[in-house]
């Protein structure tokens, strides 16, 4: 890549990680970041900057060359070998949007008003924040979290849209919740765990690793509300549109290895494994053959296309896959149909 083609999409990733670009820049960036995966990490590392200096700006108040120079001196932004013109240019189009995440409301019946935070993730895309009590979140593709500048009274509140993994600061006087899509949510004092609530997913599904957690839910009875006490290694998957629950073990290694950047399966269903693969690579599957739910698949998929974990599936089973999207196909998903 040239110094003027490089400098052309650093300036559209950076827009493209804050939302910025028209649907035809997003289409290309998406196309861009599937030619090799050099170009996918330095989309992830532009989008770590990006939220780094969001939050840095809340920190210092809006000083944003203060804040900006905090960034640079980072190793990952080292690593992004971005010239100081550019640097100069991105801090000018990163104001915006930083003031944007500024989102004042009336929390709760608080007499003033506190300011609140929300921090979005592009498909395809996953970050990491610190929230100001300490709690480490990474927060998955296609996802948002909603918190408080700072955490004040009994509880420390946050609302999560999609998938995240927690690890809870503990704090024995404050309880940490989790509110999420489809009336659930989840309580803590201090935990790992992971939890996974988009809203156009009927599924909510909550992970524990470590601590203890309480998940609350809609019971059949929609004026009801149930609670589930978890232990460490197990998993409560709940459907929102049967109101059923389920309780099972599991590792959590599967359901936690998009913290790492891996897809990590462990006898893991097709349908279950194609989620995962869905929500890593921002592409929608058409299962059209129901046998095939039957496979389940074992393996550790890092930095790989994702045209070469399908080819793995098709090498260890009888499943075939062929794209569905015509080459001028601008729908927002890669469509792929699994036969």
């Amino acid at each position: 890549m040239n110094t003027d083609n490089e400098y052309i999409i650093e300036e559209l990733l950076v827009r493209y990680c804050e939302g910025k670009t028209s649907e035809e820049e997003a289409a290309y960036v998406r196309h861009w970041m599937k030619e090799s995966d050099e170009n996918r990490r330095m989309a992830q590392r532009i989008n770590r900057l990006c939220l780094a200096a969001d939050t840095l700006e809340l920190e210092e108040r809006l000083n944003l060359p203060q804040a900006f120079r905090k960034v640079q001196n980072h190793r990952t932004a080292r690593r992004l070998r971005l010239a100081g013109q550019w640097m100069q240019k991105a801090a000018a189009v990163l104001l915006i949007p930083v003031l944007a995440l500024y989102l004042v409301s009336q929390y709760g019946r608080q007499q003033e008003e506190e300011q609140l935070v929300e921090v979005h993730t592009r498909p395809g895309m996953s970050s990491s924040l610190t929230l100001p009590d300490g709690t480490l979140v990474y927060l998955n593709s296609s996802s948002s979290l909603t918190y408080p500048a700072s955490f004040n009274g009994n509880t420390r509140r946050v609302s999560l849209k999609g998938e995240a993994y927690f690890e809870v600061s503990k704090d024995p006087d404050r309880r940490f919740i989790v509110s999420t899509p489809h009336d659930t949510r989840v309580e803590v004092l201090g935990t790992h765990f992971n939890l996974e609530a988009y809203e156009e997913n009927n599924r909510v599904m909550a992970t524990l690793l470590e601590g203890k957690i309480n998940f609350t839910y809609r019971a059949k009875e929609k004026d009801k509300v149930k609670g589930i006490t978890m232990a460490p290694g197990s998993k409560v998957i709940y459907d929102a549109e049967t109101n059923k629950v389920q309780l099972l073990r599991t590792t959590g290694v599967s359901e936690t290895g998009w913290t790492q950047g891996k897809i990590i399966l462990e006898n893991t269903p097709l349908e279950e494994s194609l989620q995962l693969l869905s929500k890593h690579f921002h592409t929608d599957f058409i299962l059209s053959n129901p046998k095939l739910k039957e496979y389940s698949f074992t393996g550790v998929f890092a930095n790989q296309s994702l045209e070469r974990v399908l080819d793995k599936f098709r090498l260890s089973s009888r499943i075939k896959w062929r794209y569905l999207n015509e080459e001028n196909d601008t729908e927002r998903k890669t469509r792929i149909e699994i036969y």
